[in-house]
């Protein structure tokens, strides 16, 4: 024997999220007050971060979800259609929000500085903080190193290039340049080709999955 409970949702509080950037540089969690969660993959939750740090010309792929004030889903939906359709305002008139039949929305960047997002699902919205960069490089013909400058100064990731291609390497990037060695610096290799298609899924994989652990704390009701 056993007993099925059904749990009625409260009133919606907020919108709750994954966000994750199509370069594949980071992924976080937002809550319904707008606390930004930093994720790291075999790790989950990192820490808090006021803002989430994406690049000049990159996007961020999010989708949202409202929930009561004690996680569960507010709209109808299922296993076939687990994110309903989400709206993103900025506070920046350039940027860019498309809707994608993969349920999730798709923002693009293409001035620098920091702006507000706002997601609305369900009636209700939760606003957060992205802090776009944009980064200069210039190359020392003498060293072969290579000077990496941010406007504004943020928490950003450089793309540093040499013979062997090219990779990401995360810094904290103050008003003075800042030289990269010519070498190998640390970090995974960034995607650099013709072909978008690779870090676009790589980025909707890790997005999926982040969903797929929102989704499992929300069916887990409380009564």
């Amino acid at each position: 024997e056993y007993v099925r409970l059904t749990v009625r949702p409260g009133a919606p509080v907020g919108v709750t999220f994954a966000v994750s950037s199509t370069d594949g540089d980071g992924t976080w969690q937002v809550e319904t007050d707008g606390t930004i969660w930093e994720q790291a993959v075999g790790q989950g939750r990192v820490r808090i971060v006021p803002e989430v740090p994406v690049a000049e010309g990159s996007s961020l792929v999010l989708a949202g979800l409202a929930v009561d004030a004690y996680g569960n889903r507010t709209t109808p939906g299922g296993d076939d259609d687990p994110y309903p359709r989400s709206t993103v305002a900025s506070t920046v008139a350039t940027d860019r929000a498309v809707w994608s039949d993969t349920g999730s929305n798709t923002v693009s960047f293409t001035e620098a500085g920091s702006r507000t997002l706002t997601v609305s699902e369900g009636g209700v919205s939760t606003s957060f903080t992205v802090d776009v960069a944009s980064d200069r490089s210039t190359v020392d013909p003498v060293s072969g190193g290579t000077t990496v400058t941010s406007e504004p100064p943020s928490r950003n990731v450089a793309t540093v290039g040499d013979e062997g291609g090219s990779r990401a390497v995360p810094s904290d990037v103050v008003p003075a340049a800042r030289t990269a060695a010519g070498h190998d610096a640390p970090g995974s290799l960034a995607y650099t080709g013709a072909d978008a298609s690779g870090p676009v899924a790589w980025a909707l994989g890790l997005l999926a999955t982040g969903g797929g652990l929102l989704l499992h704390r929300l069916r887990r009701r409380r009564v």
